[in-house]
């Protein structure tokens, strides 16, 4: 029997079977670990956009909260101290001024979701609204500023109390310090002056009744001496025309 046999036909159906199975399990092998460092690395950029999203919108929401902070203390000053009495003339005045609040164009916006964009951005167009409306009552024959200054109060009311849910919504998402208002409580003012103005209307639903009156009266400062010599000279003269007029005399 020879040591040695050369067989110079096919292999062995194992052995190719064998080669086969090396190959495709190497290629297996290949094909998974691209695919598993494709969705590392994928996830390692989503969770790094996502990283660098939120600290964008953590620096714009600083900046953001800063400019609704100051809006908030001018709301509140027209509705806690918007009205005073000219003590020369006797006449009733508003004490703040026109508000405004803007935001830049330029602000990485999408870094907020779109309802948080949304509202916002929608703070200076509700203030304009809240203009418009005050613009139109003034313009009526017979209006005056007894008439637009409480108007201006509750709508600044309304938009303060906005102001400050965005703000309480900045401060849970973003860690943006609430301010220290001190002494001052905003969202109380605003508030109890809103439920003022809904219960008035719900009174007035079956018509004016003297608690309204003295409710409003309570509502006004009281009158001064030099606004008193004012009413008082004014009555003087109303009254001497009348007298007159009826062929009396002082």
């Amino acid at each position: 029997m020879p040591i040695f046999e050369i067989n110079l036909g096919n292999p062995a159906p194992a052995a190719s079977a064998s080669i086969w199975v090396t190959i495709l399990t190497g290629l297996a092998v290949a094909v998974g670990a691209g695919v598993v460092m494709f969705l590392l690395n994928w996830a390692r950029e989503v969770i790094m956009a996502r990283r660098h999203k939120n600290d964008e919108a953590a620096v714009l929401a600083f900046s953001i909260a800063s400019q609704i902070d100051n809006f908030i203390n001018s709301c509140y000053q027209v509705v806690a101290h918007g009205v005073y009495y000219d003590d020369e003339g006797g006449m009733m005045d508003g004490a703040k001024g026109p508000i405004k609040i803007s935001f830049s164009e330029k602000h990485q916006w999408t870094v907020f979701d779109r309802t948080l964009q949304h509202r916002i951005r929608s703070l200076p167009n509700k203030l304009e609204v809240a203009d418009a409306v005050l613009d139109s009552i003034w313009d009526q024959e017979w209006s005056d500023l007894e008439d637009i200054l409480p108007k201006r109060a509750e709508l600044y009311a309304e938009i303060g109390l906005e102001a400050l849910d965005i703000n309480a919504i900045l401060h849970k998402k973003y860690g943006v310090p609430l301010l220290d208002r001190k002494t001052t409580d905003p969202a109380s003012t605003f508030s109890k002056l809103l439920e003022s103005f809904a219960e008035s209307r719900e009174r007035h639903a079956n018509g004016p009744c003297e608690q309204d009156m003295e409710e409003s009266a309570e509502l006004l400062p009281p009158p001064s001496i030099g606004e008193l010599n004012v009413r008082f000279a004014a009555f003087k003269v109303a009254l001497d025309v009348a007298l007159k007029r009826h062929d009396f005399t002082m």
